[in-house]
């Protein structure tokens, strides 16, 4: 199962909705975090909870990518080798303009 997914841009200091991945195949997931403009600070962050399982009533652990995805201010890409089940972006600082993400798993196909 191959994941190309793009978020809508964050104009705030908010979180993303969660971009599921195939956590089963462990295959490196590229990421690239857009700043379109303006000035702000974002992170890019991962859950190892179940968010996916119906059944998973908790609340998720978010936890920040290291650098350079944690705290960038500018736009930056990256590859994350380790598998987990959701990304989502985090807005944490917002002065003006926008940033989303962009995230691409392939397959063994």
């Amino acid at each position: 199962m191959a994941i190309h997914k793009q978020t809508s841009a964050l104009g705030s200091v908010t979180a993303g909705t969660p971009i599921p991945m195939n956590y089963h195949d462990y295959l490196p997931i590229s990421i690239q975090l857009v700043v379109v403009s303006g000035t702000n600070t974002s992170s890019v962050e991962f859950t190892l909870d179940p968010i996916l399982d119906p059944t998973y009533t908790g609340t998720a652990t978010w936890t920040a990518f290291g650098s350079p995805f944690s705290g960038a201010t500018t736009s930056v890409s990256g590859v994350v080798t380790n598998p987990v089940v959701a990304i989502r972006h985090n807005m944490t600082a917002w002065t003006s303009g926008s940033a989303y993400i962009k995230v691409l798993q392939g397959d063994r196909n």
